[in-house]
């Protein structure tokens, strides 16, 4: 790619750091009061990802009751309907508000490497979250036995549900497509994807129920930030959003699908467990954005923002 200088091609448009696709320019690369921005992206992510969820959840559940659908196809139902209205409204985000018409959210192809980045991300939470859980599993008193077919197969299609179109796709849609890519037009890719990392887990503080004490929720936050960090570290390193929803999607399946096939457990987890997939999740994270720094340095995707740009359509680039 021939760069006039870095961070902008010939053509005036800004770039992904993480894979030199051109990018339109948007409000935000281009705003003056950068904190400012920075937070109301934030606020408005965190607004986001409610009102898919609650909206998702309810208009769907109101759906399945009218329909009056089994339990448990109503429970898949939901998940479908939260996925479906989550495209739109981070689209809606991209297009609208920070004015780029080809809605970049690093969703695209990319020439094979969003297959690439997907399969990695798959292989990372494996690594990092269902060998740990199997070590653990293997050191407790489980009962492993089949279910009937029948069982099996609904259990599979709502663990699938729950795993990517519940939180997998929207979730990783909404805080690494468009939030950390949309920060990265102005801030280094490292800051975007810490900035990510930390309000994603903060968001889990206060979503993770009312009646449970500081503590745990505190516990659970850090589980999520870990979470996020791996998951930003693998949007940076891959240059592809898709590295981060299988990687999500993988979180959820490695620690849902053993439950096809307990029956019963007569110890409980070992206590270091809940302490080392998000230790091992904080250290892989922590690595990407260290990688990338000392290999790509810290330079922003965007032009500054003082500068001219000419907003040019680059749905066909960004689609590679």
């Amino acid at each position: 790619m021939n760069l006039t200088h870095p961070g902008r091609t010939a053509e005036g448009l800004g770039v992904d750091p993480t894979n030199g696709i051109p990018v339109n320019p948007t409000r935000y690369s281009r705003t003056k009061n950068l904190t400012l921005a920075t937070a109301g992206r934030v606020v408005l992510t965190m607004i986001a990802m409610t009102v898919i969820s609650l909206g998702g959840a309810i208009a769907f559940g109101s759906l399945a009751e009218a329909a009056r659908l089994d339990p448990a196809w109503g429970a898949v139902l939901v998940c479908a309907g939260v996925l479906v209205l989550s495209v739109p409204v981070i689209w809606a985000l991209r297009r609208f508000l920070e004015g780029d018409r080809a809605a970049y959210l690093a969703l695209g192809w990319q020439r094979g490497r969003a297959l690439s980045g997907a399969v990695f991300g798959l292989l990372v939470s494996v690594v990092l979250v269902g060998v740990p859980l199997w070590v653990a599993m293997a050191n407790s008193q489980v009962d492993y036995g089949l279910f009937p077919p029948q069982v099996v197969a609904m259990g599979a299609l709502q663990v699938f549900a729950v795993s990517f179109m519940l939180q997998g796709f929207p979730e990783e849609a909404l805080w690494r497509g468009y939030l950390q890519t949309t920060l990265m037009s102005r801030l280094t890719p490292v800051s975007a994807a810490v900035i990510s990392a930390v309000f994603f887990g903060a968001m889990h503080v206060f979503s993770n129920g009312g009646d449970q004490p500081i503590v745990d929720r505190l516990i659970y936050a850090f589980t999520a930030v870990g979470m996020g960090l791996a998951m930003a570290g693998l949007r940076l390193v891959t240059g592809s959003t898709w590295a981060a929803i299988a990687y999500h999607t993988g979180w959820h399946l490695n620690t849902r699908v053993p439950s096809l096939f307990v029956q019963g457990m007569n110890g409980q987890i070992p206590e270091w467990y809940s302490a080392l997939t998000p230790t091992l999740e904080f250290l892989f994270g922590i690595g990407c954005l260290v990688w990338w720094q000392r290999t790509h340095g810290s330079r922003p995707g965007a032009p500054e923002a003082s500068e001219a740009v000419e907003e040019t359509d680059v749905a066909e680039a960004a689609s590679r």
